[in-house]
């Protein structure tokens, strides 16, 4: 069974906080004689709990309007705003496929609700609620 641990700190002089290069430590006992795989990155900063209820507030308001579940406008939405494309090197084929919005950075994620408020307005004449504007939903 493979073992998986993930500590979150900030550097300060090149250092780790002291709790989490103790607790680092101590959990390396158990790694003893074994290989390990060890990856550093800078922590994204995903979206927060009010764009999360913002987003889904909207998209059950859409969704209500042109006739689908909160779940299925998620789904569209996704298809909209975050379909990707990739060329295969080896024989040039492109292949299509759907981001998602959970590993969205919050700048991101806040371009793309701008976006859908947008298409929702000049698409459909659906006028969604601006982030902060107070909704009142039935």
């Amino acid at each position: 069974m493979a073992i998986s641990l993930t500590y979150y700190s900030d550097v300060t002089d090149g250092r780790l906080q002291k709790n989490v290069s103790t607790k680092i430590a101590n959990e390396l006992k158990d790694f003893e004689g074994k290989r390990v795989e060890i990856k550093i990155q800078k922590l994204k900063s995903t979206r927060s709990q009010q764009q999360n209820r913002y987003y889904w507030a909207i998209a059950k308001i859409l969704g209500d309007e042109l006739g689908y579940t909160k779940d299925e406008m998620h789904e569209i939405l996704k298809f909209k705003f975050l379909k990707k494309s990739k060329v295969i090197e080896a024989t040039g084929e492109i292949l299509e496929y759907i981001g998602s919005t959970a590993t969205l950075s919050k700048s991101e994620f806040a371009d793309m609700t701008t976006d859908l408020i947008r298409w929702a307005a000049e698409s459909f004449n659906v006028v969604l609620p601006v982030p902060g504007e107070q909704l009142d939903l039935i």
